[in-house]
């Protein structure tokens, strides 16, 4: 992308005009390889929350083949419930949207914790509009989070970035927005959180992020 925003021309072998659609081509061969190379990064119960996604987003589908599809990935449904990812009643599992995730939420104290909870969260509070969210609170999660083993705040862009690809695929529109948010607002993000070490902030676990 860097290379097609910086020259006013791009040729093909040949030495014709690389057309637009060909460049698009292209780029998201190179997007979709980079992404490929971050799945190996994430945990199980995010694996499995990636596939779902990509199979259902939000909406709810039976519980066989999320039992079905959990064992693939060396998880259960219980499992991913305990996580606080998805929510599973009356034979039907559903991930867990942002909006939809609890106020409350300290990554320190998560027993479960998984990269894709932490991107969703982040989301959740970038989204938010009410007391106790917005960049500021996200920073300090993500700092909170980062102290965790397993949480890498790469791999967490990663999973920002490869959601936002798949939404697009998909044509959904309202979540790839929320996607395409997060990973626009990153070097905010970090920002935020370099800020929250610096102070040396420790939140109680009852505070509302």
């Amino acid at each position: 992308m860097e290379i097609f925003s910086r020259y006013t021309r791009v040729t093909e072998p040949d030495g014709s005009p690389m057309r637009v659609r060909a460049a698009l081509s292209l780029i998201t061969k190179a997007l979709d390889e980079l992404l490929s190379e971050y799945e190996e990064d994430f945990d199980t119960d995010t694996r499995w929350c990636i596939k779902w996604f990509e199979d259902h987003q939000w909406e709810s589908a039976d519980y066989g083949k999320a039992e079905q599809m959990a064992h693939r990935y060396n998880t259960s449904v219980p499992g991913l419930v305990h996580a606080g990812v998805v929510k599973s009643t009356a034979g039907k599992t559903t991930l867990i949207k942002p909006a939809d995730l609890p106020a409350k939420y300290d990554p320190t104290t998560d027993d479960r914790l998984t990269v894709w909870e932490v991107a969703i969260h982040l989301s959740r509070l970038i989204e938010g509009k009410g007391p106790g969210t917005g960049i500021d609170a996200a920073g300090e999660l993500l700092a909170r989070a980062r102290t965790r083993s397993g949480i890498d705040e790469d791999t967490v862009k990663g999973l920002a970035y490869l959601l936002h690809n798949i939404c697009e695929n998909r044509g959904w529109t309202e979540s790839q927005r929320w996607f395409n948010n997060l990973v626009s607002s990153w070097p905010d993000l970090q920002t935020a959180a370099r800020a929250a070490e610096k102070r040396g902030v420790r939140v109680e676990a009852d505070q509302l992020f």
